[in-house]
């Protein structure tokens, strides 16, 4: 979540010893903005009293209001030099060095301003500031801690400690912090905002958007405030109200003249990228029609600047299947993470000596151990892990909601650790200190990442796995979990971190909580008794015009036929029966699934006689949800990875006829099995047979193979060796490793 940054508290300080009596004149003519003559008025004092340090002092602090930084830094050194033991001399050219970030020599000089007067306050929170900008977070924390140690309601230290936890990633500390803050100067717009950022980390999505409200309120010039309102309204489920805001903010933007707002562009595209997620989630196509291609040039001016850009990674992969365009997201979003980790003052290092030559250990870092599509996929894996050859230890950077899944997990592993809780450096520090060897993260670009904790490297080989369907663009994650359907040969380039190529499919597939009688009729979910239903149970955002069109046509030659949709948001459901009955298909034919537990979902998946898939970005587990489940699923081989993955999984199922190479062939084929029962008896028989006999449910084959890669990978960095990408052997259907 970006955040506003306020640098409070650098205040120059005012503590004359009046050498002479012009110098009360020269600070009055300061005070009423007439530099000039209060320069002229120091440079007489100065041309009979040369070693008058205070002239020297406020000349230099003249020069700052005047924007003269080079000039200010001298006269406050000449200061210093007549005058070496005034603390103000050195706190007052500390924050001007500050604000020309030369960072380390403002220290030096607030250092010795404190080595003179302990107690000055501004001084050690602009030594705080100086520290904080460094990335030396840890120090600028204690110097605030110092501060509110002995004055308590010390606004600027609290807001500063405020602003140096959100960098450690310590929100629950930031959000204390700002809220003193506040509560101490309300009036504030940009503590406000930062503590909207810090409740948003923290789920607090109600209690953020209200601070952005307050913020917005107080700053009505920052239309960054309502964007970022907008974000916390949508995490909160408000879609409407955040598209709202977001159009609203467009429309101010429209307004203003480009040549006064240096920020018009930045919040344009902030604003256009967050609103195109809104509309994808409400099927809004008429809307994305028009800001699409603005998203796109806006990603394309970032990228060309060397800026991140605005659109994130996940939204990238979303609307753009050009892996060139994927991969320069993914690397822009990175180099930021890299770059705001910078210098630590923490370094781990990692070499093979001293490496336990036993058992592996294994770390899986996630916020997702929960009631999530990522548990639901993974939650047999961690106790299928061979304990005679690895330790499995869970990393758990998200809530516990003690669900079924969060505790198969926990079961599951040698070791859970909770560093929800922990900052940045403390988390990285815990799974070094564990001295974990492969960490597998999760995460990648998806929702409540924290990456920051992989760039710090806590592990000496690091591996993406599932949780982001494309490259990071991480210079910091070692390989990534894929196959060969998924990235060809010729993606490889795309790709900065190095393959580790299951031999079958990059997902791990399982039919754990499948089974059971059916215990429900089509009519117990508003399905017809008779006739043909279509399914689609993807999230709705997957859904594009030209599929829905495709699927409207499928409606239209099939009759009496239904599609089952997820349910989505009422506006999705609305934009959706709009278009149906444009085309020609009674609303009603639309029929919207309720979210239920995954087990119910599981049992009553099997009442869809044909599963379509979504063009763009395929189902992951919801195509092997259904594939499991005795429902086939139709879709097409797209262009990059998540265009992809339901053709992996069918094809590792045995059914490589259901993967088309158009549109329009994956139109025909639906039509085709609707219309003739005998041939989608066929299917459903031979999916049926191929579930025993084929890898895609083969779960202790695709362990084994996962750890024969992990012990390849392991090996090379024992011996030196760089990473390289590794294609995993086959092995015979539920084989383990010797």
């Amino acid at each position: 979540m970006p955040t506003t940054h306020i640098k409070s508290n650098q205040r120059l300080t005012n503590q004359a010893h009046v050498q002479s009596s012009s110098l009360p004149a020269a600070w009055q003519l300061r005070s009423q903005g007439d530099w000039n003559n209060a320069a002229d008025t120091c440079r007489s004092i100065l041309s009979s009293t040369p070693d008058c340090g205070e002239a020297w002092h406020l000349l230099g602090l003249l020069a700052n209001d005047q924007g003269l930084g080079s000039q200010a830094v001298q006269h406050l050194k000449q200061a210093i030099t007549v005058e070496p033991r005034q603390p103000a001399h050195y706190s007052n050219l500390g924050f001007i060095l500050n604000s020309m970030r030369r960072y380390e020599q403002a220290a030096s000089f607030l250092l010795k301003a404190l080595e003179i007067s302990p107690y000055f306050h501004d001084a050690r929170c602009n030594l705080g500031l100086a520290y904080y900008h460094q990335n030396h977070l840890a120090r600028a924390a204690q110097c605030f801690i110092d501060i509110l140690s002995a004055v308590a309601n010390h606004d600027a230290a609290l807001a500063n400690l405020g602003m140096t936890r959100l960098a450690q990633q310590m929100y629950a500390e930031a959000a204390d912090a700002y809220e003193k803050a506040v509560a101490i100067s309300p009036g504030q717009a940009q503590w406000h905002g930062n503590l909207g950022a810090a409740y948003i980390r923290m789920g607090q999505y109600h209690k953020s958007a209200e601070c952005y409200r307050r913020a917005s309120e107080l700053d009505t010039t920052t239309l960054a405030y309502d964007i970022y309102r907008s974000i916390a309204m949508r995490a909160a489920g408000n879609l409407p109200e955040s598209i709202r805001l977001l159009e609203g903010v467009l429309s101010k933007d429209a307004t203003r003249d480009a040549t006064k707002d240096a920020t018009k562009d930045a919040n344009r595209s902030l604003a256009i990228a967050h609103l195109v997620v809104g509309l994808e989630y409400t099927c809004q196509w008429d809307k994305l029609d028009l800001f699409h291609p603005l998203l796109a040039q806006a990603t394309r001016d970032a990228l060309e600047d060397g800026c991140r850009p605005d659109e994130d990674p996940m939204l990238n992969i979303r609307r753009c299947d050009d892996v060139t365009v994927n991969q320069a997201v993914g690397r822009a979003w990175s180099l930021h993470v890299q770059n705001k980790v910078g210098r630590t003052e923490i370094e781990l290092i990692h070499s093979p000596a001293g490496r336990d030559r036993g058992k592996i250990t294994l770390g899986y870092l996630s916020y997702d151990f929960r009631n999530h599509p990522v548990a639901h996929q993974l939650f047999p894996l961690f106790g299928m892990h061979d304990r005679n050859r690895f330790r499995t230890i869970a990393f758990s950077m998200g809530p516990d909601d003690d669900s079924f899944f969060r505790n198969k997990i926990v079961a599951g592993c040698d070791d859970f650790v909770d560093i929800s809780s922990q900052g940045l450096a403390e988390a990285a520090q815990t799974i070094c200190d564990i001295q974990i060897d492969i960490l597998v993260d999760l995460m990648g670009h998806s929702h409540h990442n924290r990456m920051e904790i992989l760039a710090l490297r806590p592990a000496p080989i690091q591996v993406g796995y599932l949780g982001f369907l494309s490259t990071t663009g991480a210079q910091f994650i070692d390989y990534l979990v894929a196959d060969a359907k998924v990235i060809p040969k010729d993606h490889e380039p795309y790709f900065e971190e190095k393959l580790l190529r299951m031999p079958h499919c990059y997902q791990f597939s399982h039919t754990e909580l499948i089974g059971g009688q059916m215990d429900s009729r089509r009519e117990d979910w508003d399905l017809p008794a008779t006739g043909f239903v279509f399914c689609c149970f993807n999230t709705v955002y997957k859904i594009d015009r030209e599929l829905f069109d495709t699927w409207m046509r499928i409606l239209l030659r099939v009759p009496g036929s239904v599609l089952w949709l997820n349910g989505g948001h009422q506006m999705a459901r609305e934009h959706m029966r709009s278009r149906a009955q444009r085309l020609g298909i009674d609303p009603c034919r639309l029929v919207f699934c309720e979210k239920i537990p995954l087990e119910d979902h599981l049992r009553r998946i099997p009442l869809a006689d044909l599963a379509l898939d979504t063009i763009r970005y395929n189902g992951g587990a919801t195509t092997a949800n259904a594939i499991g489940a005795g429902v086939p699923v139709l879709t097409v081989m797209g262009r990059h990875w998540v265009s992809r993955m339901s053709a992996s999984h069918l094809i590792a199922a045995g059914l490589p006829d259901l993967v088309f190479s158009s549109i329009c062939s994956y139109e025909h084929a639906a039509i085709e099995l609707a219309l003739n029962e005998s041939k989608l008896c066929t299917v459903k028989q031979r999916l049926k047979q191929n579930m025993a006999s084929h890898p895609l449910f083969d779960s202790q084959g695709f362990v084994h193979q996962l750890e024969t890669g992990f012990e390849i990978i392991w090996q090379r960095f024992m011996d030196g060796l760089v990473p390289v990408h590794v294609d995993i052997p086959k092995k015979p259907l539920g084989a383990a490793n010797e």
